[in-house]
């Protein structure tokens, strides 16, 4: 199939428009966009990247060109503003095969031949991820269907802080620094060198997981590379990848188990937030920074700086990390039987890539933290009084707000996740008479059961298709977990627009 090229001041799908582009390489004037370019998403806030491109044209810098129809980081789909000039899917047209090897004119209109492409390959163009599982053949990069170990797609490697500072012989912290600990390997295939630490501040990291890809940097086209997830963690951008990871409850033992699942663009969980881990001069450590901290999340260094690392974390209960790790199917529809699977705007995955400076020698890695949703806590708040349709407002500003009815049962009760909580709101719904006759009876039985009603049919977005829950602070804001009065019921569609210009929960 016949694409054209997209160049610098093109649209996208999103409202935005490609913001650089090969300077030694224009068309009708304009610059040639290669993978890596930035484009504007006002739908998203900020910047993003273009991470498609296709093999069979590179510009000088040995980047691919863009076509219509490819994507940048974000999901946008590029838009093409002229159709002069085209290629092939995984081929190229003779005007621009010729153009590239010469660049050295500005074609005009009068002296563009018509397009005629020259196939290499008729193969769809690949969506680069993160990382994929080894069942994909080379050229492949769709998500998984079935249960496959998380061996398919790369080595882990879990740790978790020790319950208090650490303390060297000489009585300084062992991080040298305040409000810091120091992370004990608890479990996984991956042996990594330095040492990581982590804050120990309310919103700091109790338990970590890593996701290591053999793949990366290997040359293989299905796979970003260091180069462009650089770029994208400049700019504050995502990158899409086929598997994520969560730590959940397990509700037999109580314990937090490492869960991953299968991600598709389809079912608009795929997207992880790219950010630098930057090096501090000072300490020798390279930083990242979580959105709403005031000190850094994680670091790591890669000397000893005699670390005294403790036998035992200090925690009575440490998490069950299975000897192999299962990746789950992630349904594409949020059906009852599914309720439990996490909702990226509200309930989402706590996760990044990481990339160190290109000096560094580091490889990015993907990281997991564990979320003050999975930690216990108490109902506080009071709630509103509620007269007439409830639900009325669930479409409209920040929601509906939790009745104070409601709140009158639940306050000063302990939950030991946020989700529990969440499933006792929709029985407090189911069991009050006044409130539950505004359902129809499957979302009556629904709510017993302590599952999300569901929303009319215009207020559901793909896969989301129930009421969620708003937190109005957020909570890497400081916002309270378990305090009724900082939670809104929402419908699908209003929550994706509150969270379209902001980042995270």
């Amino acid at each position: 199939m016949l694409r054209s090229v997209v160049r610098e001041g093109d649209a996208t799908s999103h409202g935005g428009e490609v913001l650089a582009g090969e300077e030694s390489l224009k068309i009708l004037g304009k610059r040639v966009a290669r993978i890596g370019d930035p484009v504007s998403c006002p739908k998203c806030g900020g910047n993003q990247t273009i991470i498609e491109g296709t093999p069979g044209v590179k510009c000088p810098d040995d980047q691919m060109v863009a076509l219509e129809g490819m994507k940048t980081s974000c999901g946008a789909t590029l838009i093409a503003s002229q159709a002069l000039f085209q290629v092939e899917d995984g081929g190229v047209s003779q005007f621009i095969a010729g153009y590239a090897e010469t660049n050295t004119q500005t074609p005009t209109v009068a002296a563009a031949p018509q397009a005629t492409a020259i196939t290499e390959n008729n193969a769809r163009p690949v969506t680069p991820v993160f990382t994929k599982s080894c069942l994909r053949s080379e050229g492949c990069t769709d998500a998984g269907t079935n249960s496959e170990p998380v061996s398919n797609f790369g080595q882990t490697a879990f740790y978790q802080a020790a319950a208090s500072v650490p303390v060297s012989a000489g009585g300084v912290t062992a991080s040298g620094e305040t409000g810091l600990a120091v992370m004990r390997f608890i479990g996984g295939t991956l042996a990594s060198a330095g040492r990581w630490l982590v804050s120990t501040s309310p919103l700091g990291v109790g338990v970590m997981g890593i996701l290591y890809s053999p793949k990366l940097n290997e040359g293989e086209s299905d796979y970003l590379d260091s180069r462009l997830l650089e770029t994208l963690a400049k700019q504050h951008g995502t990158a899409p990848t086929r598997v994520r990871f969560r730590w959940e409850t397990d509700t037999n033992t109580g314990k937090l188990i490492p869960r991953g699942y299968h991600t598709s663009p389809d079912g608009g969980f795929d997207q992880v937030p790219v950010r630098m881990m930057t090096l501090n001069s000072a300490t020798g450590h390279y930083e990242f920074w979580q959105p709403g901290e005031n000190r850094p999340t994680i670091l790591w260094t890669p000397n000893e700086q005699e670390f005294k690392v403790p036998s035992h974390t200090g925690n009575e209960e440490e998490p069950f990390i299975p000897s192999q790790i299962t990746v789950l199917p992630l349904p594409d529809k949020v059906g009852s039987d599914i309720e439990s699977l996490p909702m990226p705007e509200e309930k989402g995955f706590r996760d990044y890539i990481l990339v160190f400076p290109a000096d560094s020698g580091i490889k990015p890695i993907y990281v997991m933290f564990n979320t003050p949703r999975n930690q216990p806590g108490i109902v506080t708040g009071q709630g509103q009084k509620i007269e007439g349709n409830w639900l009325s407002s669930a479409g409209q500003g920040m929601g509906a707000p939790i009745p104070s009815q409601i709140a009158d049962k639940l306050r000063g009760r302990t939950f030991n996740r946020f989700d529990d909580l969440r499933e006792a709101i929709w029985q407090e719904v189911a069991n009050d008479p006044e409130f539950s006759k505004q359902f129809k009876k499957l979302n009556q039985e629904d709510m017993k059961n302590g599952l999300s009603p569901y929303p009319p049919k215009s207020e559901q977005v793909g896969g989301r298709q129930k009421y969620e829950i708003h937190h109005v602070k957020f909570i890497k804001h400081g916002g309270d977990v378990y305090d009724l009065d900082n939670l809104r019921v929402i419908t699908p569609k209003r929550h994706i627009e509150i969270h379209s210009n902001k980042e995270g929960k």
